[in-house]
C-alpha cells in the first residue's frame, strides 16, 4: 500500500475531506444551511476520493517516477472512465473497451476484482459521489440538506479507508482497466 497521499504539498485527500467537513454547518445553527457550502462540501468530498483514487492507482502501478510525472500520469485518468472501471470490475456492468485487443485483460480485471467486497463497496461509493458532485456544480434546481450532505462526506470517508485497504495488485488492474475503458481521443 502506498505510504499516505500526497498529490502536491499541502494538499491530500484527507484535507479535502477535512474541508467537506468544515463546509457542513452544525446542528445548532437555525434555519436552512446556505445550499453553496452544501454544495461545495457534497464536491469537495468527492474530489477526496477521486484524487486519492488516482494516486493510489498510478502510484502502485509506477511507483518509480518522479512527483511530477506521476502527478502527469494521474490526470489521465478521467472520471468517467475511473468510474466504468470500478463498475466494471465490481461485477455491475461489462466495460466498454475501445481496444479490441484488450478485451481479454478487461474479462481478466473483473474476474480478479469482482470478488472482492471492499471493490464492489468502493465502486457503489464512487459511482454515488460522482453522480452527486455532478448535480451539486451543475443541477442549479436541486436542492441539498445538511443530513444527506454528511451522509454523502461519510460515505467519502469509508471510500478512503477502502482506496487505502487496495493492494498493490488490485490497485495495479484497476489503473489498466480505467485506462482500458477510456474514450479514444478524438
Amino acid at each position: 500500500m502506498a505510504s499516505g497521499y500526497s498529490v502536491a504539498p499541502g494538499f491530500s485527500p484527507q484535507k479535502l475531506l477535512g474541508h467537506a467537513r468544515d463546509l457542513v454547518p452544525s446542528a445548532a445553527g437555525r434555519g436552512r444551511p446556505p445550499q453553496v457550502g452544501l454544495r461545495r462540501a457534497v464536491s469537495a468530498a468527492y474530489y477526496a476520493v477521486f484524487h486519492a483514487l488516482t494516486e493510489r492507482l498510478a502510484g502502485a502501478s509506477l511507483a518509480h517516477l518522479a512527483p511530477g510525472d506521476l502527478s502527469v500520469l494521474r490526470r489521465q485518468i478521467d472520471h468517467a472512465a475511473l468510474d466504468r472501471a470500478l463498475r466494471a470490475a465490481s461485477g455491475r456492468g461489462a466495460p466498454t473497451l475501445h481496444d479490441p485487443r484488450a478485451k481479454q485483460l478487461g474479462h481478466l480485471a473483473r474476474a480478479t476484482l469482482a470478488r472482492n467486497a471492499t471493490v464492489r463497496d468502493l465502486a457503489k461509493r464512487f459511482s454515488t459521489l460522482r453522480k452527486e458532485r455532478e448535480a451539486a456544480d451543475y443541477d442549479h434546481v436541486k436542492m441539498f440538506n445538511r443530513g444527506e450532505v454528511l451522509e454523502l462526506v461519510r460515505s467519502a470517508e469509508l471510500a478512503l479507508r477502502a482506496v487505502g485497504s487496495l493492494t498493490d495488485e488490485e490497485a495495479r488492474t484497476l489503473f489498466a482497466l480505467a485506462l482500458l475503458v477510456q474514450r479514444p481521443p478524438r
